[in-house]
């Protein structure tokens, strides 16, 4: 397989206005990409295409899994690919279980309106098993903490193995140590094989794990490439109009200084 998501040309038009455009991107298996840009870059609109929430315009082109042909089924792909994002939890009733919220991750629903088969809960209770959050299981939703929550909302969009997880700003309000516990948990999966698109605009949220970047500036793409090539203090400060210095930190990537006089 020569790619798992293909994009030429990609543009999006909302209400008469251009959200993102000018986007060929191409990612092969291996990689997993992290997606940065200011606060309205277009990153948001990029994933909910991918996701086949969105519409492009007339004229783009959007592949998946080596296959080159213009027609496919978005149910099909969505079994491939997991998502998360921040928005997520507004979507749930406080009333449900942790394992219930991970169970719908099979149906692609928000709550559980079918019964599930014991191997599907045997599956679920293997991921609350993997990364030791079983007290998690029987909780509701209402009485977790935010970190707690987005954990559980992690492995519901694991549940079925996808191919790729696609993060989108999931680290939005943690605290520090639910945040690093998340990004452990995140860095493991892509280490073990599941490819990420993660979206944020702080280098210390892209994992190790991750091998490329792409920049989004004004809807376009700015820069894209290896990781280490990419997170250099002239473009990172470019994309982001203002003078900002990073450090390397083992295999991660910090803020170290920022320069406002551009702003």
């Amino acid at each position: 397989m020569d790619f798992l998501i293909k994009l030429d040309n990609l543009k999006v038009v909302k209400n008469g206005k251009t959200l993102i455009e000018k986007i060929d991107w191409t990612m092969k298996p291996g990689e997993s990409w992290a997606i940065l840009g200011r606060n309205g870059a277009g990153k948001s609109t990029l994933l909910q295409v991918i996701l086949g929430y969105i519409k492009p315009y007339y004229g783009s082109k959007i592949h998946y899994f080596g296959d080159m042909s213009l027609f496919f089924n978005i149910w099909d792909i969505r079994t491939k690919i997991g998502y998360i994002s921040y928005e997520l939890e507004d979507m749930y009733r406080y009333n449900e279980q942790g394992i219930d919220v991970v169970l719908t991750g099979f149906y692609s629903s928000i709550g559980l309106y079918e019964e599930p088969d014991n191997d599907m809960i045997q599956n679920a209770k293997g991921w609350f098993s993997r990364f030791g959050i079983l007290n998690l299981m029987d909780k509701k939703i209402k009485n977790m903490s935010q970190g707690e929550r987005q954990k559980v909302f992690l492995l519901r969009a694991l549940i079925h193995k996808p191919r790729i997880l696609v993060l989108d700003e999931p680290f939005v309000g943690l605290d520090i140590p639910s945040k690093e516990e998340i990004l452990l948990m995140v860095d493991e999966i892509g280490r073990s094989g599941t490819s990420l698109i993660l979206t944020t605009h702080l280098p210390d949220e892209i994992v190790p794990s991750v091998t490329h970047v792409l920049y989004l500036k004004n809807g376009k793409p700015f820069k894209m490439g290896k990781k280490e090539e990419m997170l250099r203090d002239e473009i990172f400060s470019e994309a982001f109009d203002c003078d900002i210095k990073l450090f390397k930190d083992g295999e991660r990537y910090r803020v170290g200084k920022v320069n406002l006089h551009n702003l």
